[in-house]
């Protein structure tokens, strides 16, 4: 039918109810229409219904005109207005027994008529036999749709076949060109094949040329399409070429995508993306692209198969399309070729094998089955002829470094877990358990359906704690849809196994000396090759292979990772073996060196595991492995890092075509890649927060020949858009300190036009200094400046103090001449402002400067990060040139926590050249007078020569004020109107406002869950003076849910201490944290509940003095608690020599400068208020060495010096009542307790030297007992060089009896004067209540002293119980009047007695025989601990001895040369007959200067 409507008859009516008639312009109208449905134009086809076939594509068009008595002309219809009462053709019929049948045309929607327009309107038909009955009562054609009310006038109406070219004929079916009629060249009405889901389609002429036109759109969701008419024309991952010519008449350029459309006879769909053409515009353009067809969009239960074309950014354009075709370019590929060595003869019929991914996706590898043996050929290989036509991988032909892996998955033994209908996770597992020292073969199995996901211990292959397994051999196993990991080696040691190893699949756990080798995974869950604990050392894992290895569903613990970030190989410790592996294809990593510092699990307890930190062990080999097609990173070492003690070296392996990073390497030092290629990653290598790396000889490719090719012929593949990076360099928690290495690369493929390639970026993630060296770098295109990056990519800002040393000038700009060393720096004066002017070529646009003949080092600055947000460092040289440093607080919080970590620095970097440098901080004045506590001062390795040295840069620091370093704590009562100077570590800091004492402010913490919180400042570490003392004050209060609490003084209460940093300037080197106690334990009384002071005093020794830096720190120690301080005091203690004891009698009724010593852990200080007066208790006494002590005052003892030492106590038993001691006793149970002094130098930062005095005490307790229960205790002792020149000197009490309480008070010590006249102390024993002073001197035996009245009224001493010869007694006298002597002269009354008769008896005064002779006198002398002389004196002026009353014993001898150096000279009375009993009175010394 051809209608023009130019004759009155025609075969048209209005439908049922609808009037109409021809209008004057000879068009057909309709109008009357009360409904939508069956009042429209209507045709009766009964006259040429003989002419129809079935299945035969009939065209139908007219042109068609609504009008509506309320509408304008222009206005839109509803159908273009929300697409509802669209136009739409139907066939309807009525069956011979009066059914109703109607069906839709393909397509007949027109969505942009609008009111009183004309618009063509188009549909096709295929009618089927029950339509074309011959006994059916009617057929019509109907057009129908718009609401009551509207006419509908048509005209110009064509229904007929299409034109043969524009279908498929027995020569074209599947020849050439699939699209037919894409010209747009066949038909010039009908749009016919092409369709649209929306808008209109037309065909459009501009007198040259006809073309398809897209107008009246209004979603993005119209689009144009292509139905292709027989499905049999497509193969799956054939290739083809597919091209079209779009234009449009939008201003504003925007993409069409080009999709598959696939949809089943259930109506279900599947869409697959082959190309985005971007850039449409107003001028043609042609798309073209190749891409091989998808698997998954063919097959007997496919509907039909449609190539859509979609807007994407701008839905509304009109569009033109012209030139469509699609043509087959190379068949599927159903047979591969691979060496036979292996595969001949072993390899058969229905066997399954897999073929890895070629792109970057871990889901494009392809499993398929063999339909026929392998047939090899003359030259080594065979072929493999496969079931399913696969896509093209990319061949050794092609290249073989990319070449895919081809992999046996079928065994002739087959283990298959049973499949569990209420568990799809839960299989078979297999575990060699507990077997130690057994070799073990596990060879040539398929493990199917294995492993039990969150099941402890069930996995493919398990080696459970097996510990020493050494040669035991896994291989050519393969293992398929595993549940949970692959092969797990797991440690023993009998315990029951942590919930954290639940579910793996080949885990290696504990077991040391496993060889897995030439195993096969495909498509398993969680990691996949795993050692489990991270203690199994001495594995060998070789030419493995894993591929799609998948996240697991179900976690294991919040611990494990397999769930988030699964690896085909887990590495937890280094000292194992990777060789030749593969891993093909993970949802995340490759190979993922997660490093812990310590065991996990049951492995921990091993012997070999204590003390075990895989973090920093040595890795053994990692060589020769290919990790590519992963989702994330080829090979990582994140989150801990690793930071091996020696260089670990990752050598000749490649890393390619993964989602991310071929190498991610991040927080980790001395890691060695060498020898190996990168290709076809976003970042080929990326290093984050790392030092000391180095790339050497490796092949660093940003796009592949082999990769492009695939992208050109494969559509729909993943890429890496607009951005690839050959090494990308990230900032480091501190400045480097050997910097990164870079020598003998060679960068290609970096030359892509339409994307950024960058051979070298520092990114936006720099937050400190960087530098590292390149040399010899090779590259396949000119080093134009845009392949360096210096700039953020977030906002564009340069990144100020960045450099690279080109050791060679190898990556010198085109045209430039430079050799030798030069740098690449950032575009900034902080960098170029010392160097020689015109030595610089300037890239602004890149953030960088190339500037020859420039050797650079940096000169890093650690601060107190307190009160420095605004401060600059001002580098001067020699010509006063200079340059103001801002400071960078790294990983920089904007919280609460912002600048306020005491174990982070504020770092001041300056980048220079070789010269002469000062440095010095100040307030933006450019004034000197800012201080900021320290300045750890250090410099980078020297990369080149000549280089600037550490000494040629002097920092000026400004005198302390007068009073700064009186008090060294800084808003310690909390006043100030924050918080600062304070700081935290892990605890969070605020000002607490109404939390201090007696309501004022307190610095309290924020977090409390945690036992490492602690709230500190950083000292003014020039007032860290050597010797001089300090006392610390804090008052501390504990809360728990706003409650007051107490805590345990032992173990969990807070204490103060020094944070010493150990950065050593000269050797560039540092140590970790010195950290010294210096307030421990609570000033006594101890109020429960309520606020307490910790106490302490310190003296600056040289550990103090020697630090970089100096924190005081309040640590809680106790989680679930919030702490707050208030008056916090380190304050110096002036200078008194004439009391060396503090708060000795304990006046202020608290224990002030009191402590338990070291080894008193378990005792406790209580004051004590007896009659009106504090005496300090120590209760719990488990041993007889835990007692009080006290840092007495420094700098007061000289060497030679004498000073008295005394104190008073009780000891008191468990049930209150008194317990005693005998003085006579120098040792065991009943022997009184004896003061210590014990004096101690620092050697430095690392060590110290302490000497304890005089033997080891200082003050024995005195004879009797006072009314009251209290003894004394008095001696005196000589200080000694050690003393004088000790850092500190301790106090202490040893011999106490066990389990009995010390009481203490009246504690002193002072110095006593010099007196040459008479050296003796107490020689007369005019005190008579002590022997104080004098001592048994025991020489191999024993002996004891005794106080009495032994002539008349007189007291004496008497010596008796001797065991040896050689005991007798002693007393230490001045060693400055021996020194100045040159004569003594020794008296005193003596007295011989038998003991044996009770009898006295004479000695022999010229007899030097132990049995007769008189007891002489004896002068020991001593430098420090060492013994110098000691020498007999007899008495020889005593012509004889009487029997009768007391002989005067007298004896004058003259000093020889050795006493004359000691520091340390005792008189005994000594070596005489061990029968005799000896008294003496009146004992008297004299120099005779």
């Amino acid at each position: 039918m051809n209608e023009d409507f130019t004759t009155v008859q025609h075969m048209w009516s209005g439908g049922y109810g609808a009037l109409s008639h021809v209008t004057n312009d000879h068009t057909f109208k309709v109008y009357g229409r009360k409904i939508a449905r069956d009042h429209g134009p209507t045709w009766d086809m009964e006259k040429i219904r003989n002419c129809l076939i079935p299945g035969q594509t009939y065209l139908f068009r007219c042109n068609v005109k609504f009008t509506k008595a309320e509408k304008k002309v222009g206005d839109l219809t509803s159908c273009a207005i929300n697409g509802s009462n669209c136009l739409t053709l139907y066939s309807t019929i009525k069956t011979p027994n009066g059914q109703i049948g109607r069906r839709k045309g393909f397509w007949g929607k027109n969505h942009g008529i609008r009111y009183g327009d004309w618009n063509g309107f188009y549909a096709t038909f295929e009618y089927n036999q029950k339509e074309l009955n011959q006994m059916n009562i009617f057929q019509l054609l109907q057009l129908r749709g718009p609401e009551g009310g509207v006419d509908i006038e048509i005209d110009d109406v064509l229904f007929s076949l299409p034109d043969p070219k524009t279908l498929p004929n027995s020569s074209n079916t599947c020849n050439g060109n699939l699209i037919f009629n894409g010209n747009a060249e066949m038909d010039p009405i009908h749009p016919f094949p092409m369709l649209v889901s929306g808008g209109v389609l037309q065909v459009a002429d501009d007198g040259v040329n006809q073309y398809f036109r897209h107008t009246a759109r209004t979603s993005s969701s119209y689009s144009f399409f292509y139905e292709f008419p027989v499905l049999g024309c497509l193969s799956e991952n054939a290739k083809y070429k597919i091209s079209l010519d779009l234009r449009t008449d939008s201003k504003v350029p925007f993409t069409v995508r080009l999709k598959l459309r696939s949809q089943s006879f259930d109506d279900t769909s599947i869409w697959w993306t082959i190309v985005d053409c971007d850039g449409i515009n107003e001028q043609w353009s042609t798309c073209s692209v190749q891409f091989n067809f998808p698997s998954g969009l063919l097959g007997s239960n496919k509907e039909f198969v449609r190539l859509h074309l979609e807007s994407i950014g701008n839905p509304t354009a009109n569009m033109d399309i012209d030139n469509m075709s699609m043509e087959l370019l190379n068949g599927s590929i159903t047979s591969i070729v691979v060496p036979e060595a292996g595969v001949l003869n072993c390899w058969g019929k229905g066997a399954d094998i897999l073929i890895t991914s070629h792109t970057l996706d871990y889901r494009d590898s392809q499993v398929r089955t063999l339909v026929a043996d392998p047939i090899p050929d003359k030259y080594g290989h065979v072929m493999l002829q496969l079931d399913n036509a696969i896509v093209p991988p990319t061949t050794r032909q092609q290249s073989k470094d990319f070449a895919v892996e081809v992999a046996l998955l079928s065994r002739n033994i087959l283990f298959q877990g049973e499949k569990d209908p209420a568990n799809d996770l839960f299989g078979a597992h297999f575990m060699v358990m507990k077997t130690p020292y057994v070799e073990q073969m596990i060879d040539g199995i398929e493990f199917q359906n294995f492993g039990q996901q969150g099941v402890l211990g069930r996995y493919p292959i398990h080696l459970h704690l097996c510990e020493d397994v050494t040669g035991t051999v896994i291989k050519r196993n393969c293992i398929r849809y595993s549940n949970q990991r692959c092969i797990v080696i797991h440690g023993s040691n009998g315990k029951k196994l942590h919930p954290i190893f639940e579910s793996k699949m080949i885990v290696i756990h504990g077991s040391n000396g496993a060889t897995i080798v030439e195993n096969i995974a495909y498509e398993t869950h969680g990691h996949c090759f795993m050692l489990e604990d991270g203690g199994e050392i001495n594995n060998t894992f070789r030419r493995n292979l894993g591929a799609k290895t998948l996240a697991a569903k179900r976690a294991i613990s919040p611990e494990e990772t397999d769930h988030t970030f699964p690896s085909t190989f887990w590495c937890s410790n280094p000292q194992n073996s990777w060789i030749s592996n593969v891993a093909a294809g993970s949802k995340d990593n490759g190979f993922w060196f997660e490093l812990r510092k310590s065991v996990r699990g049951p492995t921990a307890s091993f012997p070999l595991s204590r003390n075990m930190n895989p973090r920093t062990m040595q890795l053994k080999i990692f060589h020769d492995n290919v990790s590519h097609s992963n989702g994330k990173h080829g090979i990582r070492t994140y989150p801990d890092g690793y930071l091996p003690t020696k260089e670990a070296v990752f050598s000749n392996n490649r890393s390619y075509r993964n989602v991310q990073e071929g190498f991610f390497i991040h927080n980790s030092r001395r890691i060695v890649i060498r020898s190996g290629l990168v290709a076809d990653n976003r970042y080929q290598i990326d290093l984050d927060m790392v030092d000391d790396i180095k790339i050497e000889e490796t092949s660093i490719i940003g796009v592949s020949d082999s990769f492009e090719a695939i992208m050109e012929s494969q559509s729909g593949i993943l890429s890496h858009g607009e951005l690839i990076i050959g090494i990308d360099l990230h900032g480091y928690p501190k400045p480097s300190i050997e910097g990164i290495t870079i020598h003998n690369v060679s960068f290609t493929g970096f030359d892509d036009p339409n994307i950024k390639n960058l051979l070298i970026r520092v990114d936006n993630e720099a937050k400190t200094g960087f530098f590292s060296t390149i040399s010899n770098i090779q590259s396949d295109q000119s080093l134009t400046p845009d392949k360096f990056e210096f700039l953020s990519s977030e906002d564009s800002g340069i990144l100020e103090d960045l450099y690279i040393i080109d050791l060679d000038s190898s990556m010198r700009p085109i045209g430039s001449t430079t050799t030798g060393v030069s740098a690449v720096v950032s575009n900034s004066p902080m960098m170029t402002a010392f160097l020689p002017q015109n030595s610089c070529d300037f890239f602004p646009m890149n953030g960088y400067a190339y500037c020859s003949d420039a050797c650079l080092r940096s000169v890093t600055f650690a601060v107190d990060p307190a009160d420095t947000e605004d401060v600059l460092l001002r580098i001067t040289n020699e010509n006063e040139t200079y340059i103001d440093l801002p400071g960078i607080y790294y990983n920089d919080d904007s919280g609460l926590f912002k600048d306020t970590d005491i174990r982070r620095r504020r770092y001041f970097i300056a980048s220079l050249p070789l010269g002469s440098y000062h440095a010095f901080f100040h307030e933006g004045n450019g004034q000197i007078g800012f201080w900021p506590s320290h300045a750890e001062v250090s410099i980078s390795k020297a990369l080149c020569n000549p280089s600037l040295s550490i000494n040629n840069v002097q920092v000026d620091i400004p005198q302390p004020l007068d009073g700064t370093c009186r008090e060294l704590i800084r808003n310690g009562d909390a006043e100030a109107s924050s918080f600062d100077p304070w700081l935290q570590h892990e605890s969070g800091v605020m000002l607490g406002s109404g939390d201090g004492l007696s309501g004022s402010n307190g610095i309290a913490d924020i977090l409390q869950n945690g036992n490492n919180g602690a709230l500190g400042q950083f000292l003014d570490i020039r007032c860290l003076k050597y010797g001089r003392q300090y006392e610390v004050q804090v008052w501390v209060k504990l809360a728990k849910n706003g409650s007051p609490i107490s805590c345990d003084d032992v173990n969990n209460c807070p204490k103060a201490r020094l944070r010493i940093g150990r950065s050593y300037k000269d050797s560039n080197k540092s140590s970790p944290d010195l950290l010294l106690d210096v307030a421990s334990s609570f000033v006594r009384p101890y109020k429960k509940n309520s606020w307490n002071m910790l106490g302490g005093v310190f003296t600056v020794d040289k550990r103090i003095e020697n630090g970089s830096s100096v924190a005081f720190e309040v640590a809680r120690q106790i989680s679930g608690v919030k702490m707050v301080l208030d008056n916090v005091s380190v304050r110096e203690i002036e200078r008194d020599c004439s009391e060396l004891i503090f708060n000795g009698n304990f006046s202020d009724g608290t224990s002030r400068f009191w402590d338990k010593n070291k080894r008193a852990r378990s005792i406790s200080l209580n004051m004590i208020n007896i009659d009106g007066n504090w005496a300090l208790e120590t209760v719990g006494n488990p041993t007889r060495l835990q007692s009080p002590t006290q840092s007495i005052r420094v700098g007061c003892m000289e060497a030679g010096a004498r000073y008295f030492a005394m104190a008073k106590f009780k000891l008191i038993k468990d049930d209150g009542n008194p317990a005693f001691c005998d003085q006579s006793f120098l040792t065991g149970k009943v022997a009184c307790p004896r003061m210590r002094l014990r004096s101690i130098v620092d050697l430095g930062l690392e060590s110290q030297k302490a000497q304890a005095h005089d033997g080891g005490s200082i003050a024995l307790t005195n004879h009797g007992i006072s009314a009251d229960g209290w003894y004394a205790m008095t001696g005196s002792f000589s200080a000694t060089t050690f003393d004088e020149q000790a850092d500190k000197s301790e106090l202490t009490w040893d011999r106490l009896p066990r389990n009995t309480a010390l009481m203490i008070d009246s504690v002193s010590i002072v110095p006593l004067p010099k007196n040459c006249q008479e050296m003796i102390l107490n020689g007369d024993i005019e005190n008579h209540e002590t022997l104080s002073f004098w001592r048994t001197w025991v020489n191999g035996g024993f002996g004891r002293l005794h106080m009495d009245k032994f002539n008349g009224d007189e007291f004496g001493i008497k010596v008796f119980n001797r065991t040896s010869a050689g005991d007798g007694l002693h007393q230490f006298v001045d060693p400055r009047c021996i020194a100045e002597a040159k004569t003594l002269r020794f008296s005193a009354q003596m007295k011989l007695i038998a003991r044996s008769t009770g009898k006295t008896v004479q000695c022999q005064p010229n007899e030097k025989s132990l049995s007769k002779g008189c007891p002489p006198v004896r002068v020991s002398c001593w430098k420090g601990n060492n013994k110098v002389s000691d020498h007999h004196y007899f008495m020889t002026n005593r012509p004889s001895w009487s029997l009768n009353g007391y002989n005067r014993y007298e004896n004058e001898f003259h000093v020889n040369s050795a006493p004359l150096v000691c520091d340390r000279v005792a008189i005994a009375v000594r070596q005489y007959n061990i029968e005799w009993d000896m008294i003496l009175l009146k004992v008297s010394l004299q120099a005779i200067l």
